[in-house]
């Protein structure tokens, strides 16, 4: 379509733009033409796919133990969940004490701390919440 637009202009001697203009009733939408019809089919077809079910996030690799499954096509073995957990309090301990309170020999005794991650109030943080006792001044 561009070649004729280009053509078009130079036989005609116009710009790209006024030269468009006479073809465009075959590409534009809401005129009736095959290129309106291909889209009108188009979006059609990409609601019906969208409404169709996908495939399952989650496929067990070990349907005996369960032990094993592919989620979103990542493999997630169970047994390696705990040493997963472990490294990433072992990383936001050193990010906490490194970055946080650069290096400062501050401790706090808590027993249990408790956040409310649903809690949207402004301010909200664990460090006002009144359950945790440890930092009410």
């Amino acid at each position: 379509m561009l070649i004729a637009i280009k053509h078009h202009a130079k036989l005609k001697n116009l710009e790209d733009l006024e030269a468009c203009a006479v073809y465009e009733q075959w590409f534009k939408e809401k005129v009736d033409s095959t290129f309106n019809t291909l889209c009108t089919f188009q979006k059609y077809a990409s609601t019906l796919a969208r409404l169709e079910p996908g495939l399952l996030n989650i496929v067990w690799m070990d349907s005996t133990n369960y032990k094993t499954m592919r989620f979103q096509g990542h493999t997630v073995e169970f047994d390696k969940l705990t040493t997963l957990f472990s490294n990433v309090e072992s990383h936001a301990v050193a990010l906490w004490e490194e970055q946080v309170l650069m290096n400062l020999s501050i401790h706090v005794e808590y027993g249990q701390i408790t956040d409310d991650l649903t809690n949207s109030e402004v301010g909200y943080s664990l460090f006002s919440d009144k359950r945790n006792k440890c930092f009410l001044d």
